[in-house]
């Protein structure tokens, strides 16, 4: 007779960084549905400090933000955790953006508003390595 194992799979953890509250909540909500624990800022430096002291497994990371910007923080970001996946999000795509972003070593970027069945296959796909599909 066997014994019952119990493995329970940690749930990955996703930052979502924006400062607009509205993008907070549906990112939230498309995030629970798929079962992520989710921790949500609202300025980059908020962001930084939470890597500074947790795992993260991804950031959803708005380019535009009061202070500390999305391109400054990813910077950082990858300096002291350069395996975290991030993913840039910007209401204001530019081919300099993006470029930047590749440059930094972003997992991807994407343009707001974005399609949710895209983005949810991008998160899978991001934190398994694999396409979904």
């Amino acid at each position: 007779m066997m014994a019952a194992t119990n493995k329970t799979k940690k749930k990955p953890t996703v930052l979502i960084v924006d400062d607009d509250p509205s993008i907070c909540r549906i990112l939230e909500k498309i995030l629970q549905k798929e079962g992520y624990n989710i921790m949500i800022v609202n300025s980059g430096k908020q962001a930084i400090k939470i890597v500074e002291r947790e795992t993260v497994q991804l950031i959803l990371l708005d380019i535009q933000m009061n202070g500390i910007d999305g391109m400054d923080t990813l910077q950082f970001i990858k300096s002291i955790s350069p395996d975290t996946n991030i993913i840039m999000m910007t209401a204001h795509p530019t081919l300099e953006t993006a470029r930047r972003a590749m440059e930094h070593y972003a997992y991807d970027y994407i343009t707001k508003p974005f399609d949710v069945d895209f983005l949810t296959e991008l998160i899978k796909k991001c934190l398994t390595g694999k396409d979904p599909s």
